[in-house]
C-alpha cells in the first residue's frame, strides 16, 4: 500500500474505536451471513477496515443474538457519530453484489433502531442507499400520480434519464433506478476513482425518481 493507502486504512479503523474484535466483528459477521453468495465482493471491501485475520474470524464465527444485544446496549451509549461510521461500514458491506437484500436491509434498519439513530441519520442511509435495494415489502410501493403534480411533458426529461417513458410503473421506475444506482453508485468499490461525479449523477437519479413518482 501506497503511504496515503496506509493513512487511510488508519484512519478507517481508528473511526470504529479499540477492539474490533469484539465490538465490530460480530455485526460484520452477522450481515456476511445473510449474503454468503457474496463473498468474494465482501472480501474486496472488508480490507478498507479490518485485516485478514479478522476477516477470516468474521467469516468463521457464528455469534449469538445474546451477543449482539449485548453488543448493542455497549453501542447505544455511545456518541451517534461515531455509531455512524459502524453504520458506515455495514451499508458499503450489503452494497456488494447485486445490492442490499431485503433481509439485510431489515437487519440494518434495525439495528439503527435498537442504537436509537435520530431521525436526521435514519433519513441520511435510507436517502443514499435505498436505490441499492433489490426487495421493497407490498406497502412500500405507492401509486405514481405525477401526472397529478406536473403536466407529463415537464416530467419527460426524468424519465428520459432513468431511461423510461411517461407509462412507466412503479416497479419499472425504482427497477430502473435501482440498475443505475448498481452503475454509478459512489459507495461502490468499482467507483473508487470517479467518486463526484457518481455522487453528481445519483443526485440526478434520486431527483427524477423523486419527480416522476409524486
Amino acid at each position: 500500500m501506497s503511504e496515503k493507502e496506509i493513512k487511510d486504512y488508519i484512519s478507517r479503523r481508528k473511526s470504529l474505536g479499540d477492539n474490533l474484535n469484539l465490538y465490530v466483528l460480530p455485526y460484520v459477521s452477522r450481515l456476511c451471513s445473510l449474503n454468503r453468495d457474496g463473498r468474494r465482493d465482501q472480501k474486496i471491501v472488508l480490507p478498507n477496515w479490518l485485516s485478514e485475520e479478522e476477516i477470516a474470524l468474521a467469516f468463521e464465527t457464528d455469534y449469538t443474538d445474546s451477543q449482539i444485544e449485548t453488543l448493542n446496549r455497549w453501542w447505544k451509549n455511545k456518541d451517534l457519530f461515531d455509531t455512524k461510521n459502524l453504520l458506515d461500514l455495514l451499508f458499503k458491506l450489503a452494497i456488494v453484489q447485486d445490492g442490499i437484500h431485503k433481509d439485510e436491509w431489515n437487519m440494518l434498519m434495525n439495528l439503527m433502531m435498537q442504537l436509537k439513530f435520530n431521525k436526521y441519520y435514519f433519513d441520511f442511509f435510507i436517502n443514499r442507499y435505498s436505490s441499492l435495494r433489490t426487495e421493497f415489502d407490498d406497502y412500500e410501493y405507492r401509486i405514481s400520480t405525477s401526472t397529478e403534480q406536473d403536466p407529463v411533458s415537464n416530467l419527460k426529461p426524468y424519465f428520459e434519464l432513468l431511461g423510461l417513458d411517461d407509462a412507466a410503473t412503479d416497479e419499472e421506475i425504482k427497477r430502473a433506478c435501482h440498475n443505475l444506482a448498481l452503475l454509478h453508485h459512489p459507495d461502490l468499490p468499482k467507483n473508487s476513482a470517479r467518486i463526484e461525479e457518481c455522487e453528481t449523477l445519483m443526485t440526478k437519479v434520486n431527483e427524477a425518481y423523486e419527480k416522476v413518482r409524486r
